[in-house]
C-alpha cells in the first residue's frame, strides 16, 4: 500500500493556529484551558516589561501540554517538562518545529505502521477474534482519516462494520456501512457500495425489519444483476428473502432462496450454501411441510458432517 507524502505547508509563524490549541488535547481533571485568556496576559505583561518578542519559557508540570502549546508563539527557546511517559511522548509530537520534521522519514513509519495493523487485523479476522480485529482496523481508520486517504479510509470503515456484523452488533453494522457507503458514493465505486448495501440489509434483517432489509438487499441485487455478478445477486437474494420471512411472506421468500440455490450450486461457498439450506428448512417449517423439511435437513446433515 503506498500512500503520497503530505506536502509541507507554508505557514505564517505570527498567526497560531486555533486547532493546535483545541484538538488532539488529552483532557482531565487539572487542564488548564479555561485558564489561557489569564495565561496569555501575563505573558504579554512579561514581554512588554523586558521589550521582547520572544521569551525563554518553562512549562515545569507540562501535562497534557496545552499551556506549552499556548507558550510556544511566544518563546524562542521553551521546556515542557513531566514525569509521565505519555506526557512526554505527546509533547516531542506537538512541540516539534514542522521545519524539522523529516517528513519521507515520518510517511515510511506511517506506512509500516498501517500494514503492521493490517496484518494483525487479518489474522484475528482469521483466528474468529473479531474483538481485536475491530481494535486494529480502528486504529488504522484513524490513521488514514487523519492522512486524507478517502478511499483506504471508507475500506476500513467496511471491515469496521464487518467486524461488528461477525460481533453480532447489527446498530453498529449499519452505522458503519453507511459512512463507508457515502465515501465509496463520492468515489464512484459501485461495487463497493453494492456490499455496504447487502451488509446493511443483512443487518436489518437480524434487527426484524423487513422492509429495511428487502429495500437495502434490492440495492445491492440491482448493482449485481447490472454486473452480472452472480456471487452479489445470490447473497443479496438471501438477504430479501430473510426479510420476507420476517414481513411473513414465505412464498416469496422461498422463490428468492430457491434461486440462491440455482446460483451457488455449482460453486464451493459451502458457508453460503448451508445459510440457504436452513433458511429453506425454516420456510418448510412455518408452512407446516414436514416431509420436505426432513429431506433438507438430511440433505444438510450429510453436508455438515463433511465441511464441518
Amino acid at each position: 500500500m503506498t500512500i503520497p507524502a503530505p506536502a509541507v505547508p507554508e505557514l505564517d509563524i505570527e498567526v497560531e493556529n486555533n486547532l493546535f490549541l483545541t484538538e488532539q488535547l488529552i483532557t482531565y481533571i487539572g487542564n488548564k484551558r479555561l485558564l489561557s485568556k489569564p495565561i496569555l496576559s501575563a505573558i504579554d505583561k512579561v514581554k512588554k516589561c523586558l521589550r521582547k518578542d520572544k521569551l525563554q519559557l518553562a512549562d515545569i508540570f507540562a501535562g497534557s501540554g496545552f499551556v506549552s502549546r499556548l507558550m510556544k508563539q511566544h518563546a524562542n527557546y521553551l521546556v515542557a517538562n513531566d514525569f509521565e511517559l505519555y506526557s512526554a511522548s505527546s509533547l516531542r509530537c506537538h512541540l516539534s518545529n514542522i521545519s524539522e520534521v523529516n517528513f519521507a522519514e515520518l510517511q515510511e513509519h506511517v506506512t509500516f505502521l498501517i500494514d503492521t495493523l493490517g496484518t494483525k487485523a487479518s489474522w484475528y479476522g482469521e483466528l474468529g477474534k473479531w474483538d481485536e480485529a475491530l481494535a486494529s482496523y480502528s486504529e488504522i481508520a484513524q490513521i488514514n482519516e487523519l492522512d486524507s486517504n478517502t478511499e483506504f479510509y471508507a475500506r476500513n470503515l467496511f471491515s469496521i462494520a464487518h467486524c461488528y456484523h461477525e460481533l453480532g452488533n447489527w446498530s453498529e453494522v449499519i452505522t458503519y456501512a453507511l459512512k463507508a457507503r457515502e465515501i465509496f458514493k463520492e468515489e464512484k465505486m459501485i461495487f463497493e457500495i453494492s456490499w455496504c448495501d447487502l451488509n446493511i440489509a443483512d443487518a436489518h434483517a437480524e434487527l426484524v425489519d423487513g422492509e429495511q432489509a428487502i429495500f437495502w438487499g434490492r440495492k445491492a441485487n440491482d448493482i449485481a444483476t447490472l454486473r452480472k455478478d452472480n456471487e452479489m445477486i445470490c447473497k443479496s437474494s438471501f438477504v430479501m428473502a430473510k426479510g420476507y420471512k420476517v414481513l411473513e411472506k414465505y412464498q416469496d421468500a422461498e422463490n428468492l432462496l430457491l434461486a440462491a440455490q440455482d446460483l451457488v450450486a455449482k460453486s464451493n461457498d459451502w458457508p453460503q450454501i448451508t445459510k440457504i439450506e436452513r433458511e429453506l428448512i425454516s420456510i418448510y417449517r412455518l408452512t407446516e411441510r414436514s416431509t420436505e423439511a426432513d429431506e433438507a435437513e438430511r440433505r444438510l446433515s450429510t453436508l455438515t458432517e463433511v465441511v464441518e
